[in-house]
């Protein structure tokens, strides 16, 4: 599958860019570093979050998060990733010029929006991301805008988490995301049964059916998807 021909201020090209397939929403929680876990997500779509790299190689790359404000540690994975993540989507491109400059990423600005009130999210007319609480919410959004049908939640698991204290917050959120995807047709599960995480329903990774690539390692993968 070709990449989208995009530049900073366009998402509209990766609109259905995978229509009806699956996609794993990978973030930085420990549920994402066992080997068994890793093995399961070998051949499928990933989406990760910040610096997500120094645990699995994923296709594309959400940062909604001030990097400036991270750990040097943590901006050396995101500087890493402009070299290995096919397309970077995040929410302020100017702060994060000089960690993505250079590398062979796309960059799109995927100037996300925060719901209003109560307003229902409605994730079928693929406007725009959604924005709230963390990165893994953003890129749940981003997936659905992708025209997944599947989306499976790894790596979000509120363990240790800053937001620990604050998981009614955090759980409204996510409900509004799991009630909007159910609305649209889409299935949204969490792939870590431990996760602190209630919103989202538990499943496993057979109800994301097969992977939508099978070659032989996730290098060919990302050749096969940029020829």
């Amino acid at each position: 599958m070709a990449k989208p021909k995009t530049n900073l201020m366009n998402l509209e090209p990766w609109r259905d860019h995978h229509k009806d397939q699956a996609i794993i929403v990978c973030g930085t929680g420990p549920s994402i570093r066992s080997v068994e876990t890793l093995n399961k997500m070998m051949h499928h779509t990933l989406i990760g979050v910040n610096d997500v790299l120094r645990y699995i190689d994923t296709d594309y790359l959400v940062i909604i998060d001030k990097v400036s404000k991270m750990t040097e540690d943590r901006q050396e994975w995101i500087r890493k990733s402009r070299d290995t993540a096919l397309a970077i989507f995040c929410n302020d491109p100017n702060e994060i010029h000089n960690y993505l400059s250079g590398g062979s990423a796309a960059t799109v600005h995927i100037r996300p929006q925060v719901p209003i009130g109560n307003r229902t999210i409605d994730l079928r007319a693929k406007r725009f991301v959604h924005l709230a609480v963390t990165s893994p919410y953003s890129a749940i959004s981003l997936a659905a805008y992708m025209g997944a049908t599947r989306i499976g939640l790894i790596g979000v698991d509120f363990t240790g988490h800053t937001l620990v204290n604050q998981m009614n917050r955090v759980e409204k959120h996510y409900r509004a995301m799991a009630r909007a995807c159910e609305r649209a047709g889409i299935l949204l599960i969490n792939l870590n049964p431990d996760s602190l995480l209630q919103a989202v329903r538990k499943g496993t990774f057979d109800e994301l059916g097969e992977p939508n690539w099978q070659p032989f390692s996730r290098e060919n993968a990302r050749d096969q998807r940029l020829a």
